[in-house]
């Protein structure tokens, strides 16, 4: 079963894990703040396509939490524009990439979100990085009905890691210590929050002994998942900082 995750992951491509464009909430750049809003609370996403005309011309990218901390700081929200609160470039993406290069492409632009085209340009649908993460651990949620396991391997020296696990049971599971020092945190996500002094952004890669970590989903207040890799099984990029 770990071969097969592992081999479907490896030749999946974004076109079979994108939400496809008619099931997209998407805004028209010129919408009022006022039905943005409305919109936004009753889908409940995080990130939103803004385009201008049609959906096949994306503009920029909403993302909720910048609409609600312009509005609690704003005197003139009459007069706010969409434009005003876009996140720009919008990260595009082939239909058929690989989604191990797309979430690699992702982590270093630290985008949550990729807008999927097709081969005349036009938005197929979208791909989150919380689509990709679960492509790789929902197999076996769906085979046991329970939640996805806290260290899941893909091959040997290549983790995908819930932040939460205790810093104990990780190594107990690696059969190694990453951090001799836990005297200030009990979870991986403190440890790695510690080793960088603030909360890691995502794409954000750090060391823990003979370990990169590539932070694969966090918000400003902890990391949730994070993607482990044994030095000698990848060429390391420039590490943040390293466990002592």
């Amino acid at each position: 079963r770990m071969l097969r995750s592992v081999l479907e992951f490896k030749n999946t491509v974004a076109r079979e894990i994108m939400v496809p464009r008619t099931h997209v909430v998407a805004f028209e750049i010129d919408t009022s703040i006022d039905e943005v809003l409305a919109s936004v609370m009753e889908s409940g996403h995080s990130r939103y396509p803004v385009y201008r005309g049609q959906i096949d011309q994306v503009e920029g990218i909403l993302y909720a939490k910048d609409l609600f901390q312009v509005l609690r700081n704003s005197t003139e929200v009459a007069s706010l524009l969409l434009a005003d609160v876009l996140r720009k470039p919008v990260f595009f993406a082939a239909e058929s990439q690989k989604i191990g290069v797309l979430l690699r492409e992702m982590q270093r632009r630290r985008s949550h979100l990729a807008v999927v085209v097709d081969e005349f340009g036009g938005a197929a649908g979208i791909v989150t990085l919380e689509d990709i993460v679960e492509e790789i651990v929902g197999e076996i949620q769906d085979e046991h009905d329970e939640e996805p396991p806290l260290v899941y391997e893909r091959a040997p020296g290549h983790y995908f890691v819930d932040a939460g696990i205790s810093v104990y049971d990780l190594e107990e599971h690696l059969g190694e210590v990453i951090c001799e020092d836990k005297t200030d945190f009990d979870s991986l996500g403190g440890m790695l929050v510690h080793l960088a002094g603030q909360v890691p952004v995502i794409g954000e890669t750090l060391v823990a002994g003979s370990y990169r970590v590539v932070v694969l989903d966090a918000d400003e207040r902890h990391i949730r998942r994070v993607e482990m890799l044994r030095a000698s099984t990848e060429e390391p990029d420039e590490p943040k900082a390293a466990a002592g």
